[in-house]
């Protein structure tokens, strides 16, 4: 210890000690870092990894399956029992060989477009839909499948199904066009004078005014 101060206070760098050397023989190894394997993402079946598109519009939303699933609309009616949910591939395919008749009920928001095969009764009219409905009874009593349809089938369309239901033929099939117009326009199926922009904003905002003043 006095000898390394000793040599300290000379000038002699480390005191004139050394780090003593190692004994011969081989150098120490570094002990290895172990590393994470990589992770693989894992692959769908059949090794290809599978990616589906959901495509959203204004107007409700085209599910990965390709259903329409439509934008949130308040207060929407139930149909009752007998009533059928058609879809609009289905309704398509009947009326290209006249097997159902298809009713438009809507008024001012038909400006959005129009389903080609489609007939016209409105369900908002001078003359109340429950009032009118024995005389649509006779007058489509030779109709094997009678469906209706408003922008969403969320209101007008289940409603006016409902009271026609309740007084039909039991053998008459009555039903909704699931959807609506707009997920009829969803499956890119015949539309007559399709409204884009600007006006086919306002049918819907009209749509979705004219239901809910309907069933309140």
């Amino acid at each position: 210890g006095t000898k390394f101060v000793d040599g300290c206070l000379a000038g002699i760098p480390g005191g004139g000690f050394c780090m003593p050397k190692p004994l011969d023989g081989p150098s120490p190894t570094k002990s290895p870092v172990a590393k994470a394997p990589p992770v693989k993402a894992p692959l769908a079946m059949g090794g290809a990894t599978s990616v589906t598109t959901t495509v959203i519009t204004g107007t409700g939303e085209v599910s990965p399956t390709g259903g329409y699933v439509p934008p949130h609309l308040p207060n929407t009616v139930p149909t009752i029992e007998g009533v059928e949910n058609v879809d609009p591939q289905t309704v398509h395919e009947l009326l290209k060989t006249n097997a159902c008749l298809l009713v438009d009920l809507r008024g001012e928001d038909r400006a959005a477009g129009l389903i080609e095969g489609a007939i016209h009764e409105p369900a908002i009219d001078a003359v109340p839909f429950p009032t009118k409905v024995p005389a649509l009874v006779g007058q489509w009593a030779n109709e094997n499948l009678v469906i209706f349809t408003c922008q969403y089938s969320a209101h007008r369309a289940p409603q006016c199904a409902n009271w026609y239901r309740q007084q039909a033929s039991a053998n008459q099939r009555v039903a909704i066009l699931s959807g609506g117009f707009r997920g009829w326009e969803a499956c890119n199926l015949p539309i007559t004078a399709l409204a884009k922009g600007e006006t086919a904003r306002k049918a819907d905002e009209k749509a979705l005014e004219l239901g809910t003043k309907f069933v309140d």
